[in-house]
Formats: C-alpha cells, structure tokens, sequence
C-alpha cells in the first residue's frame, strides 16, 4: 500500500535513527529503538504502548557509551492510528526540560 506524502507539518528538523532504549511510563515499560528525534522529542517503536498524557522517561546509549536519559510527556502513539492493525507499533513523546547531554548528541547526529 502506497502513501503520498504531503507537505511537511513538523516545525522542528528530524533526524533519522536507530537506537536501541528501553522507557518507563506510569505502570507501562519496555524496549525498542528510537525511529527519529528532534530537539524537542522523539519517536520510540516499541511493541508495548503507554498511554497518550503518560509522563515517560526513555534510557539510550550513544556510540562512546554515554547513557542519556531525557524525559516528557506520551503526546500519540500508533494505537491511535485509523490503520493501528497495520501500523509498527510506537509513540511519540515531547520533552519536558530538554538534557543538555541529549542536545550535544542531537546536535552531532545533524552535522555528520
């Protein structure tokens, strides 16, 4: 099944990757791998979705092994998707105050 794409929404620039984390929201936690991000978020693909309005908190690891943790609140996940069955399941997520540690890694992964 074939999508167009339309016109851009996003207002910040995203940067594509694949990096394994792990998350914890309310009474909901698991693992997967963070899809793209932004300075003011990201998307996490995980088989195991918090709710929408759930603070979470996701954990990676960047190449020289630094653990970043940043925090925010669930703001959709693909659950609520009109095609949810055919979706790969994940959420997006908005920071709340914005790790200095994940900026400085954002900010590389955009001048490679």
């Amino acid at each position: 099944m074939s999508r167009e794409a339309g016109p851009e929404k996003r207002r910040l620039t995203r940067s594509v990757a694949r990096i394994p984390a792990s998350f914890a929201a309310s009474d909901t936690h698991g693992i997967g791998h963070i899809k793209n991000m932004s300075q003011g978020g990201l998307f996490l693909r995980t088989d195991t979705l918090p709710k929408k309005g759930d603070q979470v908190s996701v954990v990676f690891y960047v190449p020289d092994s630094s653990k970043i943790e940043v925090s925010g609140t669930v703001r959709w996940t693909t659950a609520q998707l009109k095609n949810a069955d055919e979706a790969k399941p994940g959420f997006g997520m908005q920071f709340g105050e914005q790790a200095e540690d994940y900026l400085l890694f954002y900010e590389q992964l955009l001048t490679r």
